[in-house]
This record gives C-alpha cells, sequence and structure tokens, in this order.
C-alpha cells in the first residue's frame, strides 16, 4: 500500500517510510501507488508521530546494545573485581638500590584484608585503592606523607570481620630522575589466583602429584593470596619438603613439593592468573618486587 520497508547491512539498519511523510508533492519510492481504499483513509497524525519517534527510540536501543556488548566482551582484570590485599612487602627498594621498610607491613596490613576506604573514602576494588594512595595529599604534622587506610580483617570467629582503620606512612619513590617527579606508594599487591597452566615432565611439580588445573590455595599452612607470599615460603623451605594444599574440581588435596637448594629451568612448570586475568590491560600504581629464585627452583613460571 506504498509502505517501504528496507533492511540494510552497510550502513546497518533499516527503517519505515509512510506515504503520508513524504514531502508534499513527491511519489512513493515504489513502483506501486496505495490503492484507492487506503487512499480514503489517510494515517492518523498519531500514527505518524509514532512512527517518527520510533524511529529515534531504536537507534537509541541498538546503540545501547552494541556498547553492552562491548562492555561485556572486554578481558577483566582481577585487580578490578578484588579488593583483597594478596601481598604486603616487608621492604622496598629505595634510592640507589637500599632496602626500605614497607609502609603496609609496618602499619600492620596483611594479605586477606578487604581495603574498604583510602582516609575516610570508600572504594570499589584494588585499582581505585591504589590510585587513592598515589594521589593522595594527607600529611602527618610532621610533614611526613600519611594515609588512613581502612580494612576489613577476618576475626577470631567465622563470619566475624573486624573493621580496623590503620595509619599508613607512604614511602615516596621516583618516577623520574630528572624531573624528580615521586609517587607515593605503600607495598602492597592485590589478591590473585594461583591457577596452574601447566607441568613440565622431570620437574618436582610433576614428581609431588600437581596437575594442569590445580589451584595453590596454601602454603606450610599460610594461605595463598599472591604468588609472592609462594615465593616467601619456598625461600624458608629452600631444600627441604613444601607442604602445598590444592584444589583439583569438588577436592582438596596435600601434596608435598621438593623444593631444590639451586635454581633451575624456569620451563618446568607454568602458573597462570584467572581466565580473565589473560590479555587484559594491568595498569598497576605500584611496583611490588619480588625474587624468582625460589619459583626458579621449584620450577615455577608466571
Amino acid at each position: 500500500g506504498g509502505v517501504e520497508y528496507c533492511i540494510s547491512l552497510f550502513p546497518i539498519g533499516g527503517y519505515v517510510l509512510l506515504p503520508d511523510l513524504l514531502p508534499s508533492g513527491s511519489k512513493p519510492r515504489l513502483a506501486t501507488d496505495r490503492p484507492a481504499s487506503r487512499a480514503s483513509k489517510p494515517i492518523s497524525y498519531g500514527a505518524q508521530c509514532r512512527v517518527l519517534v520510533m524511529g529515534a527510540v531504536f537507534n537509541l536501543l541498538f546503540a545501547l546494545g552494541l556498547a553492552t556488548l562491548w562492555v561485556l566482551g572486554q578481558p577483566v582484570s582481577e585487580q578490578s573485581r578484588t579488593r583483597t590485599v594478596g601481598y604486603v612487602a616487608e621492604t622496598l627498594t629505595g634510592a640507589e638500590g637500599a632496602r626500605v621498610p614497607g609502609p603496609a607491613f609496618q602499619a600492620g596490613l596483611l594479605p586477606g584484608d578487604q581495603i574498604v576506604a583510602i582516609d575516610g573514602e570508600p572504594v570499589e576494588h584494588f585499582m581505585a585503592a591504589q590510585q587513592a594512595i598515589l594521589l593522595g595529599k594527607g600529611r602527618h604534622l610532621s610533614g611526613k606523607p600519611r594515609c588512613l587506610i581502612t580494612v576489613e580483617r577476618s576475626g577470631p570467629t567465622a563470619g566475624h570481620l573486624q573493621r580496623l582503620h590503620l595509619e599508613v606512612f607512604p614511602y615516596l619513590s621516583t618516577l623520574n630522575e630528572h624531573s624528580g617527579d615521586k609517587a607515593r606508594t605503600v607495598g602492597i599487591a592485590p589478591a590473585q589466583k594461583l591457577l596452574i597452566g601447566a607441568v613440565a615432565s622431570s620437574s618436582p611439580a610433576q614428581a609431588a602429584g600437581l596437575q594442569k588445573g590445580d589451584i595453590l590455595l596454601d602454603a606450610e599452612g599460610a594461605p595463598l593470596w599472591h604468588l609472592n607470599g609462594l615465593s616467601e615460603v619456598l625461600a624458608h623451605k629452600e631444600g627441604q619438603p613444601c607442604l602445598l594444599h590444592v584444589e583439583r574440581g569438588s577436592q582438596t588435596l596435600s601434596v608435598r613439593v621438593q623444593a631444590p637448594p639451586v635454581a633451575i629451568s624456569r620451563s618446568t612448570l607454568k602458573l597462570s592468573l584467572t581466565k580473565e586475568e589473560k590479555g587484559a590491560e594491568n595498569p598497576s600504581l605500584e611496583l611490588v618486587e619480588a625474587s624468582a629464585s625460589e619459583l626458579s627452583a621449584l620450577g615455577l613460571d608466571t
């Protein structure tokens, strides 16, 4: 009846054209004109308005749908989802390579703590907490950089959380030697899942029975929140068996891994983060250093 419908791939979209919406004196693009029966019943003004409005509405809905697919399809790092502290460095590298005490360690932060707020401002994830520390302007009466980190910590009874307000004095690390720009750092890293990606033959890990897909839970009774924590445990167990608890499917298994006294090839066991971490940008604002020698001795590679 003179109504024109179109769906196109390029430009992607479609439309419905009513003859009544054509400019005065224009003819429909279709070869057939509207039947006389329709000519006596012109499309109402309300229907014409609905067609015009819904065209714009569906354009907006289509754009919103594409934006949703784009966001959901992006890789998401663990830092953008967790507020859990995975590692607290006991020392940091200062000027000219000197070791300085880790501010967070001195303040009493522990792996497993949930960061709730920085200087009284709530944070939604670890990256936001790091940024708040980096850009913080708080100072002690003595003039030293200062920040207040609010954390929740598991209490002595199951399900009980303690809220602690810890005063931390960030270390000013040099970002640019030429400009002298400095940044605040406290020596913390976010929690990460320790998922075994591969086990090579003739390695201590294979001899202990570790398998691809195992998740490392704890070492010598200490919960593993970060790879650096495993590195520290292995440093103390060098040349001795190290007791690990791993999650394999629905089971929790105990495994003893022999930590060799000397470093060997780092290609014998590979450890990867959660699947969402792979390929995701990881703009960490703090650098927490860890020795790789203990992991190398066990045959771990990150």
